[in-house]
């Protein structure tokens, strides 16, 4: 084995907000400036990946 990498990478760990629910989710939005509603909608999804790359 002449060398090895270990690797670990996150995407949408955390959100720091008052608001409840996810503020990056809309389901509804009314003309191209007005917020929309999170009624019915899926979160964003939190991803984790990890691994090893090995040489020899």
């Amino acid at each position: 084995m002449s060398s090895a990498r270990f690797y670990l990478s996150g995407m949408n760990l955390l959100t720091f907000t008052k608001y409840i629910a996810d503020p990056e989710v809309n389901t509804y939005v009314i003309g191209n400036i007005a917020g929309g509603q999170d009624f019915f909608s899926i979160p964003q999804a939190r991803t984790i990946t990890a691994g090893v790359n090995i040489r020899f």
